[in-house]
């Protein structure tokens, strides 16, 4: 197919512009240009011109066909360029495709048809009269805390069979294209056997129990730092087993603050196990909340949980993940001494998908999905994540689902779907909240806010990011942090080491962590204020500028900027930020290589080789330990003597101070004495 266009071009000479569609570029239509040059014929000298004026004239004629004809050459070349630049495209979308191919995974309870398939629902398993593919699984063990109607449990681990069309980014041979997110999986330790659990950690207790899953409290042997374990019992190839694999490498991916955290896991073919280490959240998920608490929460503190949720949304959303299982039970609560209000933590990534490869699975947990997955009428978007916000939102309020719960309904789930089938608009819902109390004293404001997400069309309903505008959330939301000065003085260490000491200390953020992680978060988020998961140079330089005072260490924001980036991208993820801030007030080289090397050492005998850490360190580290034994294990000693860790503190940078004027000066030295005033600062000295 081809369509002409006519051009004018100086000398008024025309020609004739030839687009054609190439078939190799595929979807991307790539003009291929053919034109003829100005036919400029040269005549001979006539009478009455003299032989000046004919050579000039031969001389314009000739330069200007020149010039034609290189400018022609030039735009066949540019075309040229972009015509394969497009077909490589296509060739690499397609080898994408079948990459994903390749390493998905479909869940399905089996051939034939199901009972909900009677009923006019999408494919959606029954199992003993429960429904499997929500995260309800009733008569087992809830994973992350939370319990159902009538002594009944759900299960985080082992009740979900999703079908993940297209595999997941998750389960990619490779992070092509998101360094950040290949470089945080790689800091994860992954061990062949389950037994490291026995050798690192003490069971506390058992959280819960279902049929080929369980999840244990434990106490980490050399910190005593408490952990959550997840184990898929049953064989590595079961629909429990792959569903925990998705989440392990998602969240191993995945670096925000209000994510929970994975610290290691393993895959034990042997004993057909699964098992991942996460960070504990003491304070209980909000479902728990809302039952024990003698009166309703604040709207402050709803508002609060439901923007750093969304916040998280914006962040999966931004990476092409869907979390699909939105709820009160997958908020967990942490514990902030003081009596402060508790932070939103979000859990239980087992059933997400892919934005780019769209399913229309019956997935998520009845009271919180939205209709056109009950119908069936479209595939699962964002926007059905912001529905099950929006239930989320309206539940903590009133302490009543607005669809109802099967508990309310003899354990049929299949009543809360047909209320969620005839949802036409927000009225219909009205007459059932009206029976709380917790909804009548509610705020406009916040009904409104909840009317916002909880609409029939997906296309009328906001994304995660624009919903985060909304002024109830803004009024409402967690209190900015500010940059502490313990901080701002480990960032200055920070940047006065080496490479491999900040280095080590990414290792020791992704590894260990440390009590101040939450502390460390909540700074984060606040220098986070466009919810993209992570921050850029403006934005530290905005609270550096902030919190500086004539007694703080100054430094240059860019030279800190590109330490941190250890990645090399340009904005600061979570983690490196983290690792900047882990700098103690009495650590030193010695230290840090100290708490690095037990971080390395996964089984805790003591020994590290230099094989299982190869591929934490860049080449530019690589060059600072090349003493290292390289074909045998070696102990802490050999590792401090390569690493050169010794107790002194690492070098300040020394910056030039602009003098000013005489009277800047003295104003300046009146001001600033030599004692910092928060030298004894309790916060730095726990630090």
């Amino acid at each position: 197919m081809s369509f002409q266009q006519l051009q004018q071009y100086p000398g008024r000479h025309h020609q004739q512009a030839s687009f054609t569609v190439d078939p190799r570029a595929g979807f991307n239509r790539v003009p291929s240009f053919t034109a003829q040059p100005p036919q400029h014929v040269v005549q001979p000298p006539q009478h009455g011109h003299s032989l000046q004026q004919a050579s000039l004239s031969f001389q314009h004629n000739l330069a200007r066909q020149n010039s034609w004809e290189k400018l022609n050459v030039e735009r066949q070349n540019s075309w040229d360029v972009q015509r394969q630049r497009s077909f490589e495209r296509l060739r690499g979308i397609q080898h994408a495709s079948a990459s994903a191919r390749q390493h998905s995974y479909t869940f399905r309870a089996g051939p034939g048809v199901s009972p909900m398939q009677a009923n006019g629902w999408d494919d959606s398993p029954l199992v003993g009269g429960s429904l499997v593919n929500g995260s309800e699984l009733y008569g087992s063990e809830l994973m992350n805390g939370s319990e159902l109607y009538g002594g009944h449990n759900a299960t985080q681990v082992a009740g979900v069979l999703s079908s993940l069309h297209g595999g997941s980014i998750f389960l990619k041979s490779t992070y092509d294209g998101d360094i950040t997110a290949k470089n945080r999986a790689s800091l994860i330790p992954r061990h062949k056997s389950s037994n490291f659990t026995r050798q690192n950690y003490t069971v506390v207790k058992e959280l819960g129990r279902g049929s080929f899953s369980r999840v244990q409290l434990l106490r980490d042997k050399r910190s005593g730092v408490a952990r959550v374990l997840k184990i898929s019992e049953g064989g590595v190839g079961t629909k429990e087993s792959q569903m925990l694999k998705n989440e392990i490498h998602l969240l191993s991916a995945l670096d925000h603050p209000s994510i929970c955290k994975i610290f290691e896991y393993s895959e034990d073919i042997s004993q057909g196990q699964l098992l991942m280490v996460l960070e504990y959240v003491a304070g209980g998920d909000c479902q728990q909340l809302l039952r024990s608490s003698p009166k309703p929460q604040s709207e402050a503190f709803v508002a609060k949980l439901i923007w750093q949720l969304l916040g998280v949304l914006t962040y999966c959303h931004a990476r092409g993940v869907l979390h699909c299982d939105i709820k009160p039970e997958n908020m967990m609560l942490t514990q902030t001494p003081g009596g402060g209000l508790p932070d939103c933590k979000v859990i239980d990534f087992g059933l997400a998908h892919r934005i780019d490869r769209p399913s229309r699975d019956f997935v998520g947990t009845p009271s919180y999905m939205a209709p056109e997955i009950v119908k069936g009428t479209a595939a699962y978007t964002v926007k059905a994540d912001i529905w099950s916000v929006g239930v989320t939102a309206c539940e903590l309020l009133a302490n009543r689902a607005p669809f109802g719960k099967p508990q309310e309904y003899n354990g049929k789930y299949e009543a809360v779907l047909e209320n969620i089938r005839n949802f036409t608009c927000f009225e219909d819902v009205e007459a059932r909240l009206d029976q709380s109390e917790n909804w009548a004293t509610r705020s406009t404001k916040a009904k409104n806010f909840v009317r916002s997400l909880i609409i029939m069309d997906p296309a009328d309903r906001p994304h995660a990011d624009q919903a985060l505008d909304d002024t109830w959330l803004q009024k409402n939301k967690a209190w900015p942090s500010s940059l502490s000065s313990f901080m701002l003085k480990s960032m200055v260490r920070f940047m006065g080491a080496s490479s491999l000491m900040r280095r080590c200390l990414l290792i020791i953020a992704a590894r260990v962590g440390s009590p101040k992680m939450e502390q460390i978060g909540n700074l984060f988020i606040s220098i986070d204020d466009e919810y993209a998961g992570h921050i850029t140079r403006e934005g530290l330089a905005a609270v550096v500028s902030s919190a500086a005072t004539c007694w703080e260490p100054e430094f240059d924001v860019d030279d800190f900027f590109d330490a941190a980036d250890q990645d090399q991208t340009d904005v600061v993820s979570f983690l490196e930020f983290a690792a900047t801030c882990l700098w103690g007030k009495d650590d030193s080289t010695n230290t840090i290589a100290e708490r690095v090397f037990k971080a390395l050492d996964d089984n805790h005998d003591g020994m590290v080789h230099f094989s299982e850490c190869r591929h934490l360190f860049r080449e530019c580290d690589i060059s600072e330990i090349q003493n290292l034994p390289m074909h045998r294990p070696f102990g802490i000693q050999e590792w401090l003597k390569a690493v050169g860790g010794s107790n002194d503190l690492p070098m300040k940078k020394e910056m030039k101070q602009p003098e000013g004027s005489i009277l800047a000066q003295f104003i300046r030295s009146f001001m600033c004495s030599e004692t910092d005033p928060g030298v004894e600062d309790s916060a730095e000295a726990t630090w």
